[in-house]
């Protein structure tokens, strides 16, 4: 009997909250984006590889595999975001095995000069900072376990500089829906703002005499995410609880 009254004391706070969720309302223009995306990306060391060229040493591959994170606030018809992506490139012969990774990560704004019900498009500018870290790996010359940890026939080199993200972003999806998926593509270059030369792995100086190079990345990716509106009665929700 008590549990019976104790459930109908709830009842109306039941239907009250029923009510509120039935009669949420959201803002078609103001939405959180996240994205994720995968790709290709062409890069060329041109000068550090010709270093290597020069020395006999597997230089660094031109193409790598890309991928992407962002994290966006649509407000209409502009996006202000933050993001982050990699790249990764192996090579390798009889003599040696050249890797390459780089980072970047920065803030961007976009605006959608294309703006229909399911298609999105525009450009997007951003700037942040690049990282590359290059490891050369000699692969013969060790006749026992000790020669091998011994001998140093692995370096690392790595160079950073700031840079500029230019991208055009076509986005397919929904907005006036609450939640929904994004699909879309993204094209995009990214350029050094410095002639950098390369230093340590530790990245704390340049070598003196190291060749200098400036990042000239293009890379095209696919890219799919979530994006759900903000709710009117945000502030109403919060304070009912």
């Amino acid at each position: 009997m008590k549990k019976c009254l104790f459930l109908l004391l709830l009842t109306p706070l039941f239907i009250k909250t029923s009510a509120q969720n039935d009669n949420m309302t959201y803002d078609p223009n103001k939405a959180l984006m996240v994205t994720i995306g995968a790709g290709a990306g062409y890069n060329d060391y041109k000068h550090l590889n010709n270093r290597l060229d020069d020395a006999g040493i597997l230089t660094v591959g031109k193409f790598s595999i890309s991928n992407m994170l962002e994290a966006d606030m649509r407000m209409k018809n502009l996006l202000i975001g933050l993001g982050t992506g990699m790249n990764l490139s192996a090579r390798k012969n009889d003599d040696y095995k050249t890797w390459l990774m780089s980072f970047y990560g920065g803030a961007h704004a976009a605006y959608y000069i294309a703006n229909s019900k399911n298609f999105h498009f525009g450009p997007q500018l951003g700037i942040g900072a690049y990282g590359s870290f290059v490891k050369i790996t000699e692969r013969n010359g060790h006749n026992n376990f000790n020669d091998l940890i011994t001998s140093g026939n692995s370096t690392t080199i790595s160079q950073y500089t700031p840079a500029l993200d230019f991208a055009l972003r076509f986005d397919f999806a929904d907005f006036s829906k609450s939640k929904t998926g994004v699909a879309g593509l993204r094209l995009g270059y990214r350029l050094g703002l410095s002639n950098r030369g390369w230093g340590d792995d530790a990245g704390t100086s340049v070598v003196d005499g190291s060749p200098k190079d400036r990042i000239g990345q293009f890379y095209a990716m696919a890219t799919i995410g979530l994006t759900a509106l903000k709710p009117n009665n945000w502030r109403g929700m919060k304070n009912m609880h």
